[in-house]
């Protein structure tokens, strides 16, 4: 498919780039694969290390010096040498695209790898190969007048070919901000991909940013174009101020789509509980209550819903805040992390404190003999009406 200038990239690189790497690609590989493929791998690995969104081709053009049409020829030239692969989404405004950097094969390597030695002594001539060669030559014993003797092993191959295929079933940016951040279900490629830089300039992405977002989007199950219009009331272009209380207030308050799942659990935890209420909107308490249990409680979505689910049933359908946390602390301390986890939870048996036995006190049996020891019938029952109020009296002292 045809590159264009508006479609999007972002760029998975190698972890680092070292002195070797960067001597074998222009050394080694550039007189093969020419210059362009070499100014554009560079030129994404740089990109890569501080990409924030997704960036347009027009962009990466800009950068590069080169046409997008000698950008496609340079990637798939760097697809052919094992230094790039490439991935595509295809959506109706524009394409995304996933550029997978993979790091240049050591001197060394490259050196020993026969296809790639041949590849270089054809671009570069013999006389020019055997300069390379000399000035690259690792320093080693001499072999003259042995015989190589090593047994061989059939069940091993004998000429490995250089290969850097890994499997990618998918290739997926990760939106993970750090280890034990809790699942964050929102769609930044989709948000990023239609949000103006005029709404959500690029000096406000920061890592804390983009996690505020997708956290709130969790919770309330707001999709990214309902996101893009609640930033509108959080961002001050003209001081470049993010408000994150301006945020959370907007989507605390913002209207609950419909969202459907196959798997009721999976909702995000607003959609859940309007569910419980059949289809009534969640009101503001029951809203941050939801929002404390994710974001600083931590509980990932699925597991706030079984907790929600399950506290409802044990107090007639309300959600009291003391109640919630109560039961919120007790599942963190039995370690409660997964689906698994909190249905186990909800199966442990119910310890209820026994009631208390109410007893007569003793100085009221004792009035009561006194006074009805000469008393006539109707003494005696006016007095056992008084024994009655006096203990009821008591029991309400008592309790208290």
């Amino acid at each position: 498919m045809e590159l264009k200038g508006k479609d999007v990239y972002r760029v998975q690189r190698p972890a680092g780039m070292s002195q070797e790497m960067i001597v074998s690609l222009f050394s080694l590989y550039q007189p093969v694969i020419g210059n362009n493929p070499v100014t554009l791998y560079m030129t994404l690995y740089s990109e890569g290390l501080h990409q924030r969104t997704l960036e347009t081709h027009a962009r990466l053009s800009a950068l590069a010096g080169l046409s997008v049409e000698e950008l496609e020829r340079a990637r798939i030239r760097l697809e052919e040498f094992k230094l790039a692969e490439t991935y595509m989404e295809e959506r109706a405004a524009n394409n995304s695209y996933i550029y997978v950097l993979h790091a240049p094969l050591p001197v060394q390597a490259f050196l020993d790898t026969a296809w790639l030695k041949n590849a270089f002594v054809s671009a570069v001539g013999t006389k020019q190969a055997e300069i390379t060669f000399t000035k690259y030559a690792a320093e080693s014993l001499s072999f003259q007048n042995y015989r190589n003797v090593t047994r061989q092993l059939k069940h091993l191959p004998q000429d490995r070919e250089y290969s850097t295929e890994v499997e990618y079933r998918r290739v997926r940016p990760a939106w993970s901000f750090s280890q034990d951040e809790t699942a964050i279900r929102f769609d930044y490629e989709d948000f990023l991909s239609k949000v103006s830089r005029l709404v959500f300039p690029v000096e406000l992405r920061t890592e804390e940013n983009l996690r505020l977002i997708g956290q709130l989007a969790t919770v309330y199950g707001i999709s990214p174009d309902r996101m893009i219009i609640l930033l509108k009331s959080a961002v001050d272009l003209e001081t470049m101020t993010f408000h994150e209380e301006k945020l959370r207030f907007a989507a605390e308050r913002a209207k609950t789509g419909t969202v459907e799942a196959k798997d009721p659990y999976d909702l995000p935890p607003v959609s859940f509980l309007q569910s419980k209420q059949n289809g009534v909107p969640v009101g503001m308490t029951a809203r941050k209550i939801l929002e404390n249990l994710y974001v600083e409680k931590h509980f990932a979505p699925d597991v706030i819903n079984i907790m929600i689910e399950y506290i409802l049933q044990r107090s007639n359908n309300r959600l009291i805040p003391s109640f919630v946390d109560s039961i919120a602390d007790e599942w963190a301390r039995d370690g409660v992390v997964s689906r698994e986890d909190a249905i186990r939870e909800t199966k442990k048996p119910v310890r209820n404190a026994p009631a208390k036995k109410r007893v007569r006190p003793e100085y009221l049996d004792k009035l009561n003999e006194e006074y009805t020891e000469d008393a006539t019938e109707e003494e005696k029952q006016r007095i056992e009406e008084l024994m009655k109020q006096m203990e009821a009296d008591s029991g309400k002292v008592h309790t208290c």
